[in-house]
């Protein structure tokens, strides 16, 4: 099977039809460097659930990586099994996106590492690569700045993506950010904390992961985000709920995402609080 002009192997034809099976052969095999998200233009994959219900698996062509490409496809799987995921509705804004595709990788993660090394794919590279990269690019960081909350979550999550890739490596993300980085450091262990250890959590598991997930968000937003005041703030809602297919009732939780754009600076910074639908 060839996408892209690149040769899937027997495995990875393997996991394209199981997710094809899964959703009715609604998937899309895209180059990742023509994605509207710029940021993306340079990672190794992706994947996207579009509008129509389809699912986008992106990767660079030029540069494929088995591993990488099987990942892509086990987020894919994993949805379409009927594991938990955040959803938006109502707005279109990359800064929430980005977010609640940190939040979802948090524990989605140690799932997705465990059934590609069961289905035989070699996770050493790719682990290698991903944290000597995290490890790098937060040792280059800047002085966090305790008035842009986002920023520390993201880079505490950064942090937390390092760890899922060796759980030996904390001491090593302690000197690299120690310095800058030291209240982003303590959301990092407050993320670790949550999110699974193991790449066996069950569903109902993951949907409490991504819960605590929310709240602590909610609270460092509260912890932090109300020292500049003097600020012109701008405040609405966004609607979303955290789905779980169930094969006998399906599962959602609503949850409002309140956001607060600064008008001075363009800050983009969230708030959560969400309500269980029986």
């Amino acid at each position: 099977m060839e996408f892209l002009g690149y040769q899937y192997s027997p495995r990875l034809e393997e996991l394209h039809n199981t997710l094809a099976d899964l959703l009715g052969d609604d998937i899309r095999v895209e180059d990742i460097r023509f994605d509207e998200d710029e940021r993306l233009h340079t990672a190794l994959g992706a994947h996207k659930r579009n509008p129509d219900g389809t699912i986008s698996i992106k990767f660079n062509p030029e540069r494929p990586e088995e591993a990488d490409i099987a990942h892509e496809y086990l987020h894919g799987i994993f949805q379409a099994e009927g594991y938990p995921t955040v959803r938006y509705f109502g707005i279109e804004n990359r800064n929430i996106d980005w977010l609640r595709t940190h939040i979802d990788d948090a524990v989605i993660h140690p799932l997705i590492f465990t059934r590609s090394e069961e289905l035989g794919f070699s996770m050493g590279k790719q682990r290698e690569r991903i944290l000597s990269g995290y490890i790098e690019s937060l040792s280059e960081y800047a002085p966090e700045n305790t008035s842009n909350v986002v920023q520390m979550q993201i880079r505490a999550f950064q942090m937390l993506f390092a760890f899922q890739q060796d759980k030996n490596c904390e001491d090593e993300i302690r000197r690299a950010t120690r310095a800058n980085l030291p209240i982003t450091f303590s959301i990092f262990q407050e993320y670790k904390s949550i999110v699974p250890r193991e790449g066996t959590a069950n569903k109902r598991k993951c949907q409490k992961c991504l819960l605590r997930l929310i709240e602590i968000c909610d609270s460092q937003f509260n912890e932090y985000g109300n020292e500049d005041t003097h600020l012109r703030e701008r405040l609405f809602s966004v609607p979303v709920y955290i789905s779980m297919r169930d094969a006998n009732k399906p599962a959602r939780t609503l949850v409002t995402i309140q956001t607060m754009d600064r008008i001075t600076d363009g800050v983009q910074w969230f708030c959560f609080s969400y309500t269980e639908i029986p």
